[in-house]
C-alpha cells in the first residue's frame, strides 16, 4: 500500500471506515456510505496498531468483487491492487496478521531478528555434515588452478551477486597476498548476457559463454536456490560436455541442477534468505582453502627452484 492511499478498513471489529497511511501514521476518515460507489464491493480489512506502526491485515473471508473498482476521496483503487499487496490471513485476524505475504506469529517485531538468527545458526550447524563435499570441491578447484585452468561461476539474482563476489575473491585476494587466480563470473558481461538472451533466449545466456570459454579441466559452479534455474542447468550440462568438473550449490530440494552435477552441495533449508547466507559461508571457506593451498604450493615450488 502506498502512502496516502485510502483503503476501506475495519478497526477493533467495529464499523467500517476509511484509513490511510501518512508520514505521521494512520489517518482516519469518517464513514460515508456512498464513498465507495458500491457499498458491498470492498475488501474486509483489519487495522491494528503496534506502537506507531500501522499494520493492515486482511481477513480470509471477503466480499466477491474481483476486477471491480471503488473510489474514495477522489482516489481510484482497484481490488486487484489490494489483493496483490497482501496475502490471505487466517480467519481470526487478531491471531494471524499478514502484510505483503509475511506471516507474523505475534506482534513482537523483535521476533524478526531472533527467528532469523536462530534459523541462521541452525543451518550453519548442519553444514558440518557437508564438510567432505566442500573439501572435495576445494581440492578440485585448487587442482584446476594449479594446472592453469579456471573456475567459472554463475547464477541469477542474488545468486548472480554471489557468483561475482566469489570470483572476485579469487582474482583479487581473500586473506593473503598472492598471485591472482583465474576465476570469472558469467554474469558480468552485460552486453553478452543481453545479446545472447535477445538472439537465443534467456536459457542460453550462460551456456553460450561456457561454449566459448570453457576448457577441459576447468571447474564450473552453478548456484540456484531452487535448483531449477533453467539457464544455470543448461550451462552446467554444456560445461560437463566440454570436460569441466561441475559443482552445484542449491537449497534443500536441489531440483534438476543438483542431480546433474558432479558434486552437489545442498544447503539444508527451504528459506531463501538462510540458503543464500549459507552460500556465502561455503564460498568463503572455499576461497580460504584455495588461497592457502595455492600459497603453500607456490612456496614449495619456490623452495624447490631455489635449492
Amino acid at each position: 500500500m502506498t502512502s496516502g492511499q485510502w483503503l476501506v478498513a475495519r478497526e477493533k471489529q467495529s464499523s467500517h471506515r476509511f484509513a490511510r497511511i501518512t508520514r505521521t501514521g494512520i489517518e482516519h476518515k469518517p464513514e460515508a456510505k456512498n464513498d465507495t460507489g458500491a457499498s458491498a464491493n470492498y475488501q474486509k480489512w483489519t487495522l491494528v496498531r503496534f506502537g506507531d506502526l500501522p499494520i493492515l491485515g486482511r481477513q480470509k473471508e471477503f466480499f466477491s468483487s474481483k476486477g471491480k473498482s471503488f473510489a474514495n476521496a477522489g482516489r481510484n483503487t482497484s481490488y486487484n491492487y489490494l489483493q496483490s499487496v497482501t496475502s490471505h490471513c487466517g480467519s481470526n485476524p487478531s491471531q494471524s496478521l499478514c502484510f505483503e505475504g509475511h506471516m507474523l506469529s505475534s506482534l513482537n517485531l523483535e521476533s524478526v531478528f531472533s527467528e532469523a538468527i536462530s534459523g541462521h545458526l541452525a543451518v550453519v550447524e548442519q553444514m558440518s555434515a557437508h564438510r567432505s563435499r566442500l573439501e572435495e570441491a576445494a581440492g578440485r578447484m585448487t587442482q584446476a588452478l594449479l594446472a592453469g585452468n579456471k573456475i567459472m561461476w554463475c547464477g541469477n539474482g542474488g545468486s548472480a551477486c554471489d557468483a561475482q563476489h566469489l570470483a572476485a575473491e579469487l582474482v583479487g585476494r581473500y586473506r593473503r597476498d598472492r598471485p591472482a587466480l583465474a576465476s570469472m563470473s558469467l554474469t558480468e558481461n552485460a552486453a553478452a548476457v543481453i545479446g545472447i538472451a535477445n538472439d537465443y533466449g534467456f536459457h542460453e545466456v550462460f551456456a553460450r559463454q561456457v561454449e566459448a570459454l570453457c576448457l577441459p579441466g576447468d571447474v564450473f559452479v552453478g548456484i540456484s536456490t531452487s535448483g531449477n534455474s533453467r539457464n544455470v542447468a543448461v550451462a552446467l550440462q554444456r560445461a560437463r560436455q566440454l570436460g569441466a568438473y561441475t559443482v552445484a550449490f542449491t537449497g534443500e530440494h536441489g531440483g534438476r541442477l543438483g542431480s546433474s552435477a558432479d558434486l552437489w552441495v545442498r544447503i539444508p533449508s527451504k528459506d531463501t534468505a538462510r540458503i543464500q547466507e549459507a552460500y556465502m559461508l561455503c564460498g568463503h571457506m572455499l576461497c580460504d582453502w584455495i588461497e592457502l593451498a595455492t600459497c603453500i604450493s607456490n612456496a614449495v615450488e619456490a623452495q624447490r627452484n631455489a635449492g
